[in-house]
């Protein structure tokens, strides 16, 4: 389980009895700082433990890059001339709704929308092993990757 925390205090502090603490990957400088300096009393206080993982998979949101997304009501023409990839992701409030193709634009009459064009959302979890994008049909490039809630986080470009 990947869990993200603003304030590695806070996160240590929340942990239930028994629970071991492993650290993903060393980043550097920071995580020297947390095991050799001031952070080492966090190492202490977790209830089982901790351990330092050396090497870890890339997860997507490692990976992943800012997205171009499309609303459902944006003009089908607009959207055709702005789209440089295969595919974009559609996005309503925040949550991935669906992808359109650059191709399915280009099929649309003038006073479509994108919503006319829209196929279901296929996407990866930011949390996963960025080789998750493997199970993506490879025509979908850019994938797009979202979070828990289902919230357009970016893409990976394959």
């Amino acid at each position: 389980k990947v869990v993200r925390a603003d304030n590695p205090r806070d996160l240590v502090a929340g942990l239930a009895p028994g629970s071991l603490l492993v650290v993903g990957a060393p980043g550097g400088s920071w995580m020297q700082r947390q095991f050799f300096g001031p952070g080492r009393r966090l190492v202490v206080r977790a209830p089982a433990g901790a351990v330092v993982v050396r090497r870890a998979p890339t997860r997507c949101f490692q990976a992943m890059e800012e997205a171009m997304v499309f609303g459902p009501a944006m003009p089908a023409r607009e959207a055709r001339r702005l789209l440089r990839d295969p595919v974009a992701p559609v996005v309503e409030e925040g949550h991935l709704i669906g992808i359109v193709r650059r191709t399915a634009l280009a099929a649309l009459s003038v006073g479509s929308t994108v919503a006319d064009a829209i196929e279901p959302a296929v996407s990866v979890r930011d949390d996963e092993a960025a080789d998750a994008i493997e199970r993506i049909p490879a025509d979908v490039d850019p994938v797009p990757v979202v979070d828990a809630d289902g919230r357009l986080r970016g893409v990976i470009r394959r």
